[in-house]
């Protein structure tokens, strides 16, 4: 009797093993899986970060040739002004 009910002991224990051993592996793979799309993000947040520094260089250059442009247009109209005093 007694080892009948260690035999089913055991038993239950090579199952309970089973089952950690197979919910070990889908823990690994599910952390595999949140591990790769954890590096994807990071690289799409590198992309849009590399855009963002690119945008800015653009629009810093826009901004000087408006102001370049304002100038100039400022520099034609006081010419115009003192070309008409001189008429």
């Amino acid at each position: 009797m007694d080892k009948e009910r260690l035999e089913k002991q055991i038993v239950s224990l090579q199952e309970q093993s089973f089952k950690v051993a197979g919910s070990q592996h889908t823990s690994s793979a599910t952390i595999q899986r949140l591990q790769t799309q954890i590096q994807g993000q990071q690289a799409d947040m590198e992309v849009c970060v590399t855009a963002k520094i690119e945008l800015e260089k653009v629009l810093e250059h826009q901004k000087k040739q408006m102001l370049e442009a304002e100038k100039k247009s400022n520099d034609y109209y006081h010419q115009l002004l003192a070309a008409k005093e001189n008429f």
